[in-house]
């Protein structure tokens, strides 16, 4: 049993007592396809050099949506085309958690990072805390690993979306989480930063945020605080240096 609690905790205890050379992670909100199980077999058996697998994401809603499902934050994923890619900022390629599949040596080398660097255990959801990055991090260990990582229209679950993740203050809530969380997974990997606040990129980032309706503007200023948030976070840590 896995005493710390969060979900990168929770996904490196899994990984580490799994058994199988292929592990399907699966979240209590999701139902497997009936030949979910048998297409993960057949693409990890074709495609040897994929490490990491995600999959396509249909909403299925308590309620009827008032907005387009896609605008429902991780509620839905439309994969047309197999994509994959060694590439571990093509982003288009990453799995999301839920119903992500990864390969045994890509999960105990995730489990063995976060054990070694508890930093990167940041990125992941805890309570009270809608973090969002722990699923781009496992992708893009499977790339460390020289394994490429891809999303393929065959693997297909249901998502179930109850009222509660239905509301604007959820939605604000996961964007302003993302913004943290990617903030936080950028400088992890690659010592990268946001893009700096002079004049002309304070003008163009206002100028976006007039040009959105005014939930999507709401949500946008919500990933620029938790941006600002752990950018203030990595000062106090120690990680970086004031300005």
């Amino acid at each position: 049993m896995e005493l710390e609690p969060g979900l990168s905790p929770a996904r490196r205890r899994a990984f580490q007592e799994a058994g199988g050379a292929i592990i399907v992670n699966l979240d209590d909100d999701m139902i497997l396809n009936p030949d979910y199980l048998q297409q993960v077999l057949k693409i990890t058996k074709e495609k040897p050099f994929l490490g990491a697998l995600g999959c396509q994401i249909e909403a299925e809603f308590e309620n009827p949506p008032t907005r387009p499902a896609e605008e429902y934050y991780a509620a839905q994923r439309i994969v047309p085309n197999a994509v994959w890619s060694n590439d571990p900022l093509h982003y288009l390629s990453n799995p999301w958690g839920a119903g992500s599949v990864v390969r045994k040596d890509v999960a105990l080398a995730y489990a063995a990072k976060i054990s070694k660097d508890p930093r990167f255990s940041l990125v992941g959801r805890k309570p009270g805390k809608l973090f969002a990055c722990e699923d781009d991090d496992i992708a893009m260990t499977a790339c460390d690993l020289s394994f490429g990582k891809g999303v393929f229209p065959e693997l297909k679950v249901t998502h179930l979306i109850p009222n509660t993740k239905m509301t604007d203050e959820f939605q604000i809530k996961n964007a302003q989480g993302k913004g943290y969380s990617a903030t936080i997974l950028g400088f992890l990997r690659n010592g990268r930063l946001p893009a700096g606040k002079g004049l002309l990129a304070r003008l163009n980032r206002l100028y976006r945020l007039s040009q959105m309706s005014p939930r999507r503007r709401a949500e946008g200023r919500a990933i620029d605080e938790g941006v600002e948030e752990a950018m203030r976070d990595l000062q106090k840590w120690g990680w970086l240096r004031p300005n």
